[in-house]
């Protein structure tokens, strides 16, 4: 008996290991699933939630090494329990209600699509964010691949609403630009030979031909994307959720939507250079009675509780802000500008003693600073140079008339304070070659040998 039954313990784990994505449609209701599933990390308050029937609609967890999301929301234009995985064919196609979208047809029209999106299963509220940016992850499966996603293909869009001005965007789009995701615009040639790749980049798996690596019951995904915005802080907007099936309910597709990525979040700016001299002052961008912590290298910097921080040398600066539970980071990298040194420049000797130099020849590029970030000044004297004051005109700059023999100074200036100078100063020499000395040669004498 024991071999049968150690084959029965076999069968029953890989049964188990092998079972994938596993959907529940009735623990949480969809405040619930959408507050402690999608808007854990979000520091937003919602509110006013709008649903579809609760059969399409769930939270979906996986411990299969072929699913890149471990747990969040599913929704689906059909029953989500259907997507349970691993791979089968069975349950392709599934109908829970004949309603369309507005936004969802708007979509498929502008994609020539014209006939009704029907079976429309989606999440709608409000929420208030706190900070300035969101963004959440989501994949896109789709019982369309294969075979049928060449021609049309269903539809789905995360539609945010500003409020405040009615205007509308949609965040379910490829990245970098505004073109819907869809099986028509990711898709692999190689499973379907009707049509050419699109964007095949981001198209993950195709359980059909594999089903035993698949962790749902669906026939393709995606990778998985991210869709995100700017918001403004303390301003109400309403984000719909929402996918429908392009003309009959034949083929369904599902939204994967990772849970807790729902993330706001602050922006410090980009990292950047500091100049000797120079104050940066960063700014939170929150709205709000924020705790706030500054750090410069991983240490808590005395008493920076404000929500902005004027800082004076290099290193990494990082914030934490915490508001009723909600906390918010991030930090950017403060660099010292380092500039080249500049070459020193020789005019030939000539018995005049005027010159012409092209004091250019130490510019930006030379001296290794961004021309986006940086302007250059030059001095003729260290006191003008000290005293902020440039007296070169830029006009003189190319073919700058000198005795030669001096030197010159320079001082960067950044583009963003035009009215600062960097206390980086910099200098080379305007030399002269050594005039040249002719000197007689000796009479030569020839010897008369006849």
């Amino acid at each position: 008996m024991r071999l049968p039954l150690l084959l029965f313990f076999l069968f029953y784990s890989t049964i188990s290991l092998s079972q994938g994505v596993i959907v529940d449609t009735t623990t949480l209701s969809i405040p619930e699933l959408v507050r402690q599933e999608l808007m854990q990390n979000a520091c937003a308050n919602e509110s006013n939630f709008k649903f579809s029937s609760h059969q399409g609609i769930g939270k979906f967890t996986s411990n299969s090494p072929n699913f890149p999301i471990s747990d969040g929301i599913i929704i689906r234009n059909g029953i989500a329990k259907y997507t349970e995985g691993a791979y089968t064919g069975a349950n392709e196609s599934s109908q829970l209600n004949n309603t369309s979208d507005p936004d969802l047809q708007n979509i498929s029209d502008s994609n020539g699509q014209l006939v009704p999106i029907r079976d429309v299963s989606y999440i709608q509220f409000d929420f208030t964010p706190l900070s300035s940016k969101f963004s959440f992850d989501f994949l896109f499966a789709s019982n369309e691949y294969g075979e049928f996603q060449c021609g049309f293909s269903d539809v789905f869009a995360f539609i945010l609403t500003d409020l405040t001005t009615g205007l509308s965007k949609n965040l379910a789009v490829l990245p970098g630009t505004d073109t819907p995701v869809s099986v028509k615009n990711i898709r692999d040639q190689q499973y379907n030979s009707s049509c050419l790749s699109s964007n095949a980049n981001l198209f993950d798996h195709f359980n059909v031909t594999n089903p035993g690596a698949s962790a749902i019951n669906m026939r393709g995904e995606t990778k998985v994307l991210t869709a995100s915005s700017t918001v403004i802080p303390n301003r109400t907007y309403s984000i719909k959720l929402a996918i429908g099936d392009y003309n009959d309910s034949n083929y369904d597709s599902a939204v994967f939507i990772k849970g807790g990525s729902f993330i706001t979040s602050m922006d410090l700016g980009p990292d950047r250079t500091i100049c000797e001299g120079e104050k940066i002052t960063l700014q939170s961008g929150l709205v709000g009675n924020y705790a706030y912590e500054w750090t410069l290298d991983g240490v808590a910097i005395p008493n920076e509780t404000n929500s902005s921080l004027t800082l004076n040398k290099a290193g990494t600066y990082g914030v934490t802000a915490t508001l009723s539970g909600c906390v918010i980071k991030d930090e950017v990298i403060v660099n010292d500008l380092v500039i080249k040194s500049p070459k020193n420049l020789t005019a030939c000797y000539t018995t005049n003693g005027i010159y012409q130099y092209d004091l250019t020849q130490n510019n930006l590029a030379e001296l290794g600073l961004n021309p986006n970030e940086y302007m250059l000044y030059y001095f003729e004297t260290l006191e003008a140079a000290n005293a902020n004051t440039p007296n070169i005109p830029e006009i003189q700059l190319n073919s700058f008339t000198s005795v030669g023999n001096k030197k010159i100074y320079i001082k960067a200036v950044p583009l963003y304070n035009k009215t600062f100078y960097c206390n980086n100063l910099i200098s080379f020499d305007l030399l002269v070659t050594p005039p040249i000395t002719i000197k007689k040669p000796a009479d030569l004498s020839v010897c008369n040998t006849e």
